[in-house]
């Protein structure tokens, strides 16, 4: 009740259906034009709703980063749930979800966003990026204090192989001076290799998780 009042919601079923549709799409690209299109609000309501769960600390908004003074004209956003479990629970998800790829990387992918945005988000900017031309992506950018870039694509799948044309190897090769991480699932997958002229990093999501949650630092892998 105090959560409404606060924000002056009129509709919490609104509100509910804006919720359980990010939780649906943690980790994507949003645009609130189709949300709006989909549930027949108008775009000023849908971006209210946005806000409030942003500032309820139940969602973050991330967008692209501007890296090498190219910037999109128009801004995209990514949102990402504060918590991955929250997911499963909004969306009654049981012990089954642990044998669906796509749902593991969704719930990989928003746990990785959310230690380092939790542990070090104010010594660094943190977004994604996005080719214009192509759509290929980079999970999540990370901008050191010092300017160095750290980009981490999660791919919590088994036999992880990525072709020269993949996103991360792009932005590699495009913005120079990066370090490339991928995110994986199985503890074999531990180590450097090369694709497109590009040393990636391979590291197992619970490592990765474990050397946040231990040591709150990026100084470990890089």
């Amino acid at each position: 009740m105090k959560y409404i009042e606060l924000f002056g919601i009129r509709n919490t079923l609104q509100l509910e259906q804006i919720f359980v549709y990010l939780c649906m799409n943690t980790g994507q690209i949003i645009v609130k034009e189709k949300i709006s299109s989909e549930m027949g609000l108008n775009n000023l309501t849908v971006e209210s709703y946005l806000s409030s769960l942003e500032l309820s600390n139940l969602i973050h908004k991330v967008g692209s980063l501007d890296i090498g003074g190219k910037k999109s004209l128009k801004q995209k956003y990514k949102i990402y749930l504060t918590d991955a479990a929250l997911r499963n629970a909004i969306l009654l998800k049981g012990d089954d979800v642990l044998t669906i790829p796509e749902e593991m990387g969704l719930i990989v992918e928003t746990a990785v966003f959310n230690h380092i945005n939790y542990f070090i988000k104010n010594k660094i900017q943190i977004g994604y990026w996005r080719e214009n031309k192509t759509d290929k992506e980079v999970d999540i950018v990370v901008k050191m204090p010092k300017e160095e870039l750290l980009a981490f694509e999660v791919k919590y799948r088994e036999n992880v192989r990525i072709s020269s044309d993949d996103g991360l190897v792009r932005f590699a090769n495009e913005i120079k001076d990066i370090k490339p991480f991928i995110v994986t699932k199985s503890s074999e997958q531990i180590g450097t290799f090369e694709t497109g002229g590009i040393k990636i990093f391979k590291i197992p999501a619970f490592l990765f998780l474990y050397l946040f949650g231990a040591h709150r630092s990026l100084e470990l892998m890089i």
